[in-house]
């Protein structure tokens, strides 16, 4: 009888462990989970060849803890001059570091919609300089699709990334005050 009750209770032991083991484990939502991760990336857009935005993390656990984030076109980094820029859809906004626990750098704040076409054509000597002024709404036809979109100080513009340096130096932009140091 004793025998009885020892296997009765291993019995009944084994069991619920393992039932508790499966309901762990639950492979099905795993597997479903795994799926919908590999669907959002992509799904996820892409900056254009030469381009790449990056984000460190400052004091990380810490109640300081923030972000710095950062453009490179061809692994130079962007300076930090520009309010907002716009690569191929994709608007990056400057937010300055005021607090060791803020977002700063080109933060990407949304997407934008494609700018009508006037009907001024791109000329050669702006395709010679490298950019032309224009609002963010309108682009030149012949403009190069590589081209972004840049404003700082009130004047906005379109411009090939070669040519970023020589539009900063004609301008003579600064960078934006309180800014975080660039790399």
């Amino acid at each position: 009888m004793r025998d009885k009750a020892v296997y009765i209770l291993t019995f009944v032991f084994l069991t619920s462990i393992i039932s508790g083991c499966n309901s762990l484990g639950k492979p099905e939502e795993a597997s479903t989970q795994a799926q919908a991760e590999q669907a959002s990336t992509e799904s996820e857009k892409v900056l254009p060849y030469g381009w790449s935005h990056e984000t460190e993390i400052t004091n990380p656990g810490s109640r300081s803890e923030g972000s710095i984030s950062r453009l490179f076109f061809r692994y130079t980094e962007v300076p930090p001059v520009f309010d907002i820029i716009i690569i191929d859809g994709f608007v990056f906004t400057y937010q300055p570091m005021i607090q060791l626990w803020d977002a700063s750098g080109y933060i990407e704040t949304g997407s934008s919609i494609a700018p009508a076409s006037v009907e001024d054509a791109l000329t050669r000597n702006e395709l010679k300089r490298g950019w032309y002024l224009s609002p963010n709404d309108e682009i030149k036809t012949c403009t190069p699709a590589e081209w972004i979109w840049v404003s700082a100080g009130g004047i906005e513009a379109r411009i090939s990334p070669d040519y970023l340096d020589d539009f900063i130096s004609f301008y003579e932009f600064k960078p934006i005050t309180g800014q975080i140091p660039f790399k």
